[in-house]
């Protein structure tokens, strides 16, 4: 059974999704000390989303009054919202892109957020993708201030170099990075490491002609 309290803290020793059999134990945490802020970078197929998933899952289920699939000393504490912008909504019948899907959510998420007396939790998967990098970057980058800025506590992850020195130089961040050894990804998370993508790594793996990659 975790410690739950209201200060916006999630600290999770040993956890593991509830519903994807077989994963990877992993601690994290969000809300500790001035962090506000956790930027999760890594691998594609490297544990990224199923972490931020965890976490929001994890909130979801303490609200609940559920037992935690977490070690001792994991603390989750009641957020009034939990809200995500995860998976793609792209809609052809609603004239809505990718892009679009994810920027109709985040501005819903901001609404919300400015609303919330409370600390909430906002976990975004690869936010800013799907247009281009620069402008992708920089909106990922002024969407994670403002809702750190209103209080939210915010799980985001991303390919972007910029995203990743944002946890590195600013106190409000924290930056995680998932494993990647010998070729493969262990899904293991690293708090306080910087992870790298191994784009053409992932795509050798996956098969990809190596005339191709070369």
């Amino acid at each position: 059974v975790p410690a739950v309290e209201s200060g916006g803290v999630l600290r999770v020793v040993a956890g593991r999704h509830p519903t994807v059999p077989g994963c990877a134990p992993n601690d994290v945490s969000l809300g500790c000390g001035e962090n506000r802020g956790l930027v999760i970078s890594g691998p594609n197929a490297g544990g990224k989303t199923v972490v931020i998933k965890m976490m929001a899952v994890m909130a979801l289920m303490v609200r609940d009054g559920l037992a935690l699939p977490a070690g001792e000393g994991t603390r989750v504490d009641f957020f009034e919202r939990v809200m995500a912008d995860i998976g793609d909504g792209q809609s052809l019948g609603g004239s809505m892109s990718t892009f679009q899907a994810h920027v109709h959510t985040l501005g819903s998420i901001l609404s919300s957020s400015s609303s919330c007396s409370g600390p909430s939790l906002v976990v975004l998967d690869e936010i800013g993708s799907g247009t281009s990098p620069d402008q992708g970057v920089a909106l990922a980058r002024a969407v994670v201030e403002g809702l750190v800025s209103l209080g939210a506590r915010v799980a985001a992850t991303t390919h972007f170099t910029e995203m990743k020195c944002l946890a590195a130089g600013d106190g409000r961040f924290e930056a995680a990075g998932m494993q990647f050894l010998d070729g493969r990804p262990t899904y293991r998370l690293e708090m306080g490491a910087v992870g790298e993508s191994f784009a053409l790594a992932v795509a050798e793996r996956m098969g990809l002609p190596g005339e191709v990659l070369e």
